[in-house]
């Protein structure tokens, strides 16, 4: 049986594998919430990108796009290799940046 999920998991994971490397490319962006007195939210987006950089070119194509809530307290950084290896592979990867330290306390 543990081969079973041993072969599904390679099976799962081997896209990401063999998908073609891409640059990665960063912008820090944001939108207002209307149904929180036009709160901002910032967030981070690590890209495949042409060059790599902050605010470069995309890649020609389509990408799938993850957004990854993190928990509150712990800062976005902490999850740069997630960024960055899922652009490399061809993944858009979307990280609020909102609730990232305990003070203020956080507003859920």
């Amino acid at each position: 049986m543990n081969y079973l999920k041993g072969t599904i998991l390679i099976l799962l994971c081997f896209p990401l594998i063999i998908f073609s490397q891409y640059q990665i490319g960063k912008i820090t962006s944001s939108i207002q919430d209307p149904n929180r007195p036009n709160r901002n939210i910032t967030f981070e987006i690590c890209y495949p990108a042409t060059v790599a950089g902050n605010n470069t070119m995309i890649s020609a194509g389509l990408f799938p796009t993850i957004v990854f809530g993190h928990g509150f307290g712990i800062a976005v950084s902490e999850y740069d290799i997630w960024c960055e290896t899922l652009a490399t592979k061809g993944y858009i990867f979307v990280l609020p940046t909102t609730e990232g330290g305990v003070f203020p306390f956080p507003n859920h």
